[in-house]
Order: C-alpha cells, then structure tokens, then sequence
C-alpha cells in the first residue's frame, strides 16, 4: 500500500476516510484482494485512517456491508473538489484566463524604445529614421531585421563610428557611438584680449605671470574689479608712444588673501514637524507614456509626501511600458518650539561649518576664523571675520579700444 499521491489521484480527485468499528484488518485485505489502492494509513484512538481515489471509494459500498465498519469522510481532496469551490465565480476565471492571453499577445508586439550614447543625434532624430523603416510602437516584433537597421544606421548618419541594435522583451535597444568632435579654437582661447580681474579685496601673495601683462605685484593690495593681468600687450614706437596693441590670453595663477565678514541671524523659535498616525497610499500609472492619476493633491493639510516604485518585476523584464508608483501621504503635525541656549549654538555652528565646507569645495583655503556665537533675546547672533587665500579666475573684456584695435 503506497505512500505517494499519483497524479490521477489528483486530477480525479481523492479522500482521507476514517474506518470505525467492525473489522478493520478484514476491510484491508478485502481491498487488497479487490485491487483498490490505499495510502498514508494512520491509526488513530483504534480508528484506521487512510487515503484512496475517488473512483475506488464508489467500489467500497459492498465492502463496507461485507466488514460491517463505518466510514466517515474527514478530507476531500484534488482538482475537482479544488474547482468545484469556486463553481459560482467562473467570471473570475474567464477575467484571468482574457487577462494571460492579452499578455501573451501583447509581448509578441513592441512597446517601447531606448536609445544611448546619442548626443549630436537627438532622439526625435533616431525615432523618425525607425519610422521611415517602418518601425513605431505597437508593431510586431517579427517585423524587425535587426541586420538591415544597423546598416541603414551607418548610411543615414556620418557621424555614427558603430552601433548595436537588439530586442529586449518588448523593447528596441538602440545604442551608438558618435566621431569625436575636435576642440574649436576659439572656444579653446575664450579669454583672448580679456582681463583678469580682482573677485573683492585683498592682498596678493603668490603671483605666476605665463601670459599676459601683469598690472600689480607681490604684495600690493587691490580692489574689487582691479585689473591683475591685462590681456592686450603693447607694441611701442621708437619715440615711446604705443603704435599698436596685440590681444593675447592672460595666462596666470595670482592668489589673493582678504577678510570675509560673517553675519547671521536665526530665530530661537521654529517650526518642528512631526509624522502623524494617519496615512494614505494612492497610486500613479504610466501607460505609453500617458500618465494616470488616482489620488488628489493636499489630502492633509500638512502632510509628507514618499513615492516608491511598485511595478512589477515581470513587467520590468518584458520591458512592457507600464510603470506604477506608490504615492504615501503622511499627516505632519507641525508644533511651535523654541531651542535653548546650548540646541541654538549648535545650529548656529552647523550652519557656519556649512558655509566653511561650501567654500573649500570651491577650492578656497581656510586661513583663519574668528567667529563667535551669542544669545540677545529670542534670536542666536553668529557674527566675526574669516581670512581666506582663493586664486582670481574672473576675466572681464576691455573697455577701450586704443587705435581702432578691435580687442
């Protein structure tokens, strides 16, 4: 007597049953005399548990008189009475059996389009040279020779060195690589006869001239919009007198040192927010590039927005252009406070550190800082001096044109 469930068993179905009372030792030989499969016995508190087909338990009736047991029921199991549950809700099935088919159908068609490392050539451009060969979304897949599109590629656009065309799920992949464009001149001199000027004031202290000439030296002190080196170079007369004036590129690294003030003013008081128990999700669906919304904007009064992406990892590998996002609208509940001294000192030095970090970033050096941070009233007072050493890198054009040279 068997312990595994066959398949027939389960397409036709099959039955735990309970044996009571009579013989039950007589009942099994009887069935296996008879040819009737049995498995998974199990005795149970003197009971004799066991599993048999549906068709099997038809042929029990002349047995059971025979061995005078009892037989209940206790499970029923397969795919008829699997199916027989949800007899009343064949619309559902029908929906589901429609909704694969549609999918099945739809992979066989393209979707979407992707291209990269396109950058002279837009993609409108790439768009409407697939459709001159007959290739637009919702177009069968089969339709598309890849082979004859990447050499139709290379005859439309020069610039294309190579390229690779594929199907991926529904989508076309469209990848190129362009020619090299080289450096214009006259972007490679943009500063031809321009200035280089003083950002603010300071004093100079590291000056390296390769090109230009340079208007002030080592040491000097300057002013905003002072001009550090010149971009035209004189060409004089033997009498002294400048004949002509030649524009060149000013070429120099000049650092300047000078005094930043620092001022700051913030409130103790702000604004604190803090999430709420209340939520609700709402959804956004883009289909073909056609958006569609399901929630409405500001359903709290305050509230914090979280967008998560919700799209299928089937859909994501076919590639079919459907994207779903997850909207979560979150109560905030906003509440007055006010910091204390010791919460508005280290605001107030974040805020400095901040401002240290940005102009670092910006390839300023740090000297010195002499910054304090005081209380007066309801508001944290930051205020001091900051000396920083930056290299000039501003040009300005010339003003005047000297003998009807054009700078």
């Amino acid at each position: 007597m068997s312990s595994v469930i066959g398949v027939s068993e389960f397409l036709f179905g099959y039955l735990r049953i309970c044996i009571k009372g009579g013989s039950a030792e007589r009942f099994l030989n009887v069935c296996a005399g008879r040819g009737i499969r049995l498995w998974n016995l199990e005795r149970t508190e003197g009971n004799l548990c066991l599993n048999l087909s549906l068709s099997a338990f038809d042929r029990l009736h002349p047995i059971i008189r025979k061995t005078k047991v009892k037989v209940v029921i206790l499970e029923k199991n397969g795919l008829p009475f699997f199916l027989n549950r949800f007899q009343k809700r064949w619309v559902f099935f029908l929906g589901a059996l429609l909704a694969v088919s549609a999918w099945l159908i739809s992979t066989r068609f393209l979707w979407s389009m992707e291209f990269s490392g396109n950058v002279k050539i837009t993609s409108d451009q790439m768009k409407r040279f697939l459709e001159e060969h007959g290739i637009c979304l919702m177009v069968p897949l089969g339709r598309i020779q890849v082979t004859e599109l990447e050499l139709a590629l290379y005859d439309k656009f020069e610039d294309v060195t190579w390229n690779s065309i594929r199907i991926l799920g529904t989508s076309l992949i469209v990848e190129v690589k362009e020619r090299d464009v080289p450096q214009r001149q006259t972007e490679m001199r943009s500063h031809l006869g321009m200035n280089l000027i003083s950002s603010g004031d300071g004093v100079i202290t590291e000056m390296i001239v390769r090109g230009g000439v340079p208007k002030v030296r080592l040491g000097d002190e300057v002013k905003r919009d002072q001009i550090l080196v010149e971009g035209r170079v004189p060409v004089m007369n033997e009498d002294g007198t400048v004949r002509e004036w030649i524009l060149t590129e000013p070429d120099a690294d000049v650092w300047v040192e000078r005094k930043l003030q620092y001022e700051d003013c913030e409130s103790l008081y702000y604004l604190e927010m803090l999430p709420g128990r209340r939520k609700k999700d709402a959804y956004r669906f883009s289909i073909l590039g056609n958006e569609y919304f399901t929630e409405k904007k500001n359903i709290f009064y305050q509230e914090s927005i979280l967008e998560t992406e919700v799209t299928p990892k089937l859909l994501q590998i076919l590639r079919i252009p459907i994207r779903i996002r997850k909207i979560t609208h979150g109560e905030v509940n906003v509440t007055l406070r006010k910091r204390n001294e010791d919460e508005a000192k280290e605001q107030s030095l974040k805020k400095i550190l901040k401002f240290l970090t940005t102009l670092e970033e910006k390839g300023v050096q740090i000297i010195e800082k002499d910054v304090k941070i005081g209380i007066e009233g309801d508001f944290s007072l930051t205020y001091g001096v900051i000396i920083i050493r930056e290299k000039e890198a501003f040009f300005q054009k010339t003003e005047d044109e000297l003998d009807g040279t054009q700078r």
